[in-house]
């Protein structure tokens, strides 16, 4: 759909505007309704290492070799049903859809970058290499909202280390209706109503960049008061009674030095934190807030309270956003596209309504293979022409993904389209239909075996791909 830039007046107006300095780091702002505890705290130069107890270890299942195990089709079938498909490309959108309104940039502040999304963008490799190829130092990179996702099957933070007790339960808002409730920023939140419970961060990690010397524990206070415990750099605990105005809330914790690591005990109550706001530091040139989690949907952004969820960017304007979904949207039975296209035109309204001033932008999924039995591989129906591939029992379309997801970008282009968003599509940045099998391929190769996710080098080339069709450039944002 898109092989040019598209963003070139982006970059021209952030390069005007974005040489500034700061005095002293940013602490993320909250709005005067969302209640906040301070609480004063002591750090030590030399704070011992995180230390996790060990999680029940659960039962293994046992598993018997696979007699006949699923693989990736052979070449030639591959081409013949690409011979056979009516694959009918989406025309490139017309270009400045994305600067459709002015930025609300402000002197004070580095550029600003949220991406909400899925598996895909929750290991954090391709954002990571978005910030790679800015050439930054660590100091000048940092993110500002940390959702309670650490140490989650797939999801890589900006921590050093991080535990979580056996006591706590995610809670996803595409997937909870009690969490759509109560929304984190990440959309996911961390609940637990166990005494015992804990949770430790270790914020000495290489590409964190400035530890804080400051920050904020924001969870949903409840009617009925939340004892706590708090400890910074494994110092003495400090016992916090939790007795705000029922609704969105925090503790900031202000400490005397960089904080190197914070635990926390539950005492009783119900807790449900939603995540941690840091501050900015004054070297950061660009704040960068990912916020994925595998299997994640943007029936989020349709179904969370927008009022409780506005508490936690009231006061926080992003430049740029994007909105990576689609892989498990399409991952259904029987794909309807007017029922996707009506749940996608409900989750981009509310987030513009939250974001009106964000340019934003759309990102399709990849394109998505099919595993065939080995047993089958290579044959075909008998007295059939059809370019299908036998598999025990029924066909299989190597190409179902493939059609789902070329159908999955054009909506999101024409809806994007209604809201200001630009369109960018993974899967036309693979090369189109049945492109997964070609990268499965390739040596090294590029797409993982599942046929579903990328390898690390698939995500890097994916982001490189990205930023050279959007001008993702350090001199562009920060002219010497």
């Amino acid at each position: 759909m898109l092989n040019r830039p598209v963003l070139a007046p982006f970059l021209k107006h952030l390069a005007a505007m974005l040489c500034w300095a700061s005095a002293s780091a940013a602490v993320h702002a909250l709005p005067a309704r969302v209640a906040v505890m301070q609480v004063s705290a002591s750090t030590s130069q030399e704070a011992p290492a995180l230390e996790c107890a060990p999680l029940p270890k659960r039962a293994p299942r046992p598993s018997q070799p696979d007699a006949d195990p699923l693989v990736i089709p052979a070449d030639e079938e591959v081409r013949e049903s690409l011979e056979g498909a009516e694959l009918k490309r989406p025309a490139p959108a017309s270009a400045g859809r994305l600067l459709n309104r002015p930025l609300p940039l402000q002197g004070s502040t580095p550029l600003r970058v949220a991406i909400w999304g899925d598996s895909h963008l929750a290991a954090a490799f391709f954002s990571q290499e978005l910030v790679s190829l800015l050439k930054l130092a660590p100091d000048q990179v940092q993110s500002a909202l940390l959702p309670p996702t650490m140490n989650a099957p797939g999801v890589r933070l900006p921590l050093r280390k991080a535990c979580v007790s056996s006591h706590w339960r995610r809670e996803l808002v595409y997937a909870h209706r009690e969490a759509a409730t109560v929304p984190g920023p990440g959309m996911v939140n961390l609940h637990s109503a166990q005494a015992g419970a804990n949770l430790s961060w270790d914020f000495r990690h290489p590409s964190a960049g400035v530890r804080p010397g400051s920050l904020k524990l924001l969870y949903q206070q409840t009617a009925e008061p939340i004892e706590i415990t708090i400890a910074i750099d494994g110092g003495a605990a400090q016992t916090l009674v939790l007795a705000q105005e029922a609704g969105p809330a925090a503790v900031e914790v202000l400490a005397d030095g960089p904080i190197s690591t914070l635990s926390l005990h539950l005492v009783s109550g119900s807790l449900r934190l939603h995540g941690l706001a840091l501050p900015v530091a004054p070297s950061v040139k660009l704040q960068m807030d990912v916020f994925g989690y595998p299997g994640a949907t943007v029936n989020a952004w349709a179904t969370a309270d927008s009022d409780y969820l506005s508490a936690w960017f009231e006061a926080q304007a992003y430049d740029l956003v994007l909105l990576e979904f689609g892989t498990n949207e399409g991952n259904v039975g029987a794909f309807d596209p007017v029922a996707y296209e009506a749940l996608l035109n409900k989750a981009v309204s509310r987030w513009r309504a939250r974001f009106p001033d964000s340019a934003c932008m759309l990102i399709g999924p990849g394109d998505r293979g099919v595993l065939v039995r080995q047993s089958a591989r290579g044959k075909r129906a008998k007295g059939s022409k059809a370019k299908r591939v036998v598999m025990p029992g029924k066909n299989v379309d190597l190409l179902k993904y493939s059609k789902i997801h070329a159908s999955i970008v054009q909506i999101q282009d024409k809806v994007g389209a209604e809201y200001g968003c630009r369109a960018w599509s993974m899967l036309d940045a693979m090369g189109g239909p049945a492109s997964a099998y070609t990268w499965a391929r390739s040596k090294p190769a590029l797409m993982a075996p599942d046929l579903i996710h990328f390898t690390v080098g698939g995500y890097q080339r994916l982001a490189q791909t990205w930023a050279r069709d959007v001008g993702w450039d350090r001199e562009a944002f920060w002219p010497r």
